[in-house]
């Protein structure tokens, strides 16, 4: 039969806000110390050679996937719509006991990847087990009303690390330090202390998290 309780909807609100947040990364890093962008003319502003020029072709396409993204948004927000209707068919059919074993299986695997003094290398994995575990605990009766505050924060502040640590791998796989040009390698450095600075920022933040133990019940 079934249950007389009915799934979380897809918010789209949050979706949006949680865009919002990435969005602001470029700001919380200091736009990138100031990098160039392509002109109206469709010129690089200031000098420079290949790897420079190639950093500006890495900020315009990153520019033009945002503004394709926000046109797009009614569309997204549409099929986000009908996807939800189709899964909530497939929802009501499950055994609710089922789903009461999965979300118990993540809470558990979250417990024992935070009590065991979560390394580096498994923060990625835990924010992945955590949102599961938040998106999980919507299908079960008892799981409506629970306070997720805590891990909403420690799986933000995970997330942002994250993006932090590929935007930096990404500068140097382009090799932009071996650049010939003054500025270029300038604002190169300032853009790598910017992203140590919030590395360190959100490591003592998310270690900060982890040593609460605070545990869903």
């Amino acid at each position: 039969t079934s249950p007389p309780w009915r799934p979380k909807s897809f918010n789209i609100d949050e979706i949006e806000e949680e865009i919002s947040q990435m969005e602001g990364m470029s700001e919380e890093l200091g736009g990138m110390a100031g990098l160039p962008r392509q002109t109206a003319a469709g010129k690089p502003t200031g000098q420079g050679g290949d790897a420079y020029t190639k950093l500006v072709s890495m900020r315009n396409e990153l520019d033009e996937m945002i503004k394709k993204f926000h046109k797009k948004v009614h569309e997204f927000k549409n099929d986000l719509k009908d996807l939800n209707e189709h899964v909530n068919e497939y929802i009501f059919k499950t055994n609710e006991i089922l789903a009461e074993q999965y979300v118990t299986d993540l809470s558990l695997q979250i417990e024992t990847i935070i009590r065991k003094n979560c390394p580096m290398s498994e923060w990625h994995e835990l924010r992945k087990i955590i949102k599961q575990w938040m998106y999980a605990i919507n299908w079960i009766e008892n799981g409506v009303g629970t306070d997720i505050s805590f891990f909403q924060k420690l799986q933000e502040a995970i997330g942002y690390w994250h993006d932090a640590q590929v935007i930096k791998e990404t500068l140097f796989q382009k090799k932009i330090f071996l650049s010939q040009d003054v500025e270029l390698q300038k604002s190169f450095s300032i853009a790598t202390e910017k992203l140590n600075q919030s590395l360190k920022y959100r490591e003592r933040q998310i270690q900060e998290l982890l040593s609460r133990k605070e545990i869903a019940a």
